[in-house]
Order: structure tokens, then sequence, then C-alpha cells
């Protein structure tokens, strides 16, 4: 985890990772008081933050291989499937550059299970509710 912490983020010290998506949070979001309440770790990082208040949001950073122009399309589609009803998060703002990543924001979905897309059983459902 460590390694791929590293290689999206260009640091694997817990204090400056956190410090870079809560000042996200706080910069382009203002969110109040945000708090670090989960991290994932794999083609990018994904940060699960709350605010005073308890508002939840998804921070997602691309691994450095994306483009900007690549999450503004990614963000436009799902925005348009999210407009039609299709159950996706609503992105909240457009891809963002902060610190020399790229950062996309989304509503925070707490309801169901995840999805995992290796489970042959979870990819067939998400196949048919497409």
């Amino acid at each position: 985890m460590q390694l791929l912490a590293g290689s999206i983020l260009g640091t694997t010290d817990a204090n400056t990772i956190e410090d870079i998506a809560l000042g996200f949070a706080r910069v382009h979001l203002r969110l109040p008081e945000p708090k670090l309440i989960g991290f994932e770790v794999s083609v990018g990082a994904v940060f699960f933050v709350q605010a005073a208040g308890g508002t939840k949001v998804i921070l997602k950073v691309l691994s450095p291989d994306n483009s900007l122009l690549d999450a503004e399309a990614r963000v436009h589609l799902q925005t348009f499937l999210y407009r039609r009803g299709f159950p996706c998060p609503e992105p909240l703002i457009e891809p963002t550059e902060y610190r020399g990543l790229i950062f996309v924001a989304e509503a925070f979905l707490d309801q169901g299970n995840t999805a995992n897309g290796h489970d042959v059983n979870d990819r067939t459902l998400m196949a048919k509710c497409l």
C-alpha cells in the first residue's frame, strides 16, 4: 500500500497525505472542519471526508497517468448519468488540480453494499443495471 500511495500521491507520509486531502476539502469544497474518516488506494487514492455538521464527501486522486482533460470527460459523463437517475454519486465540482494532483469530488453514497468489479455476480448485476 505504501508503494501505491507514494506513486499516486508523491509521498508515503501519513500526515502529509492527510494534509493534502483535508486542505483540498477546505479550499475547494469549503468544508468546515473536515476530518478524514477513511482512505483507500488502488489505481487511485480515495479519501472519505466528513465535515462539521455531518456532511460526507468522497475525494478521489487520479493516478499520475490521467490528464485533467480525461478527468473532465469522466466527470461530465458521470454528471450526465446522475442527472438521468443512474445510481451513481453526484460529482460536486469539476476535476481540480491541487498540489500537483488531480482531484475529483463526489457526494458520499452510504447505501447498499460495495460492489466488487472482480466478482462475477457483482459484475453481472452491474451490467444488468446499466
